[in-house]
């Protein structure tokens, strides 16, 4: 049961002071639009969690509000680029406010596309 196929995946995680968790995930085997739709369509059936209107995150792409066990917050973006499919998001303890979270998620996440993007 074990795959042949080549992946490519790289992800990054850190914990800050107050438990406040930033990550981001690049899966960099190609990756075809039909396949990401059906990512885009699965954000919203993700328990606990509701799909919310938020910035062009590649393309297509979600933003995605979650209430975690012990009322932790998590904001997460997600979409492809080209032909990768990137992810990041932050996550804190449930004190956090959405609207906090989801400003400093928007521009932890522009810092990772920004960084992975290798065509400027």
């Amino acid at each position: 049961g074990v795959s042949k196929q080549v992946l490519h995946e790289i992800g990054c995680v850190w914990q800050g002071d107050g438990e406040v968790t930033a990550r981001a995930w690049l899966f960099a085997r190609p990756v075809e639009t039909r396949f990401a739709r059906t990512v885009v369509a699965q954000a919203a059936k993700t328990k606990g969690c509701r799909v919310v209107d938020g910035p062009s995150f590649g393309s297509p792409s979600y933003t995605q509000v979650c209430t975690r066990v012990a009322g932790q917050q998590r904001v997460r973006h997600a979409g492809l680029f080209g032909q990768s499919w990137l992810s990041c998001e932050i996550a804190a303890p449930s004190g956090a406010t959405i609207a906090d979270l989801r400003t400093r998620t928007d521009a932890w996440c522009v810092e990772v596309a920004n960084a992975l993007n290798t065509a400027r």
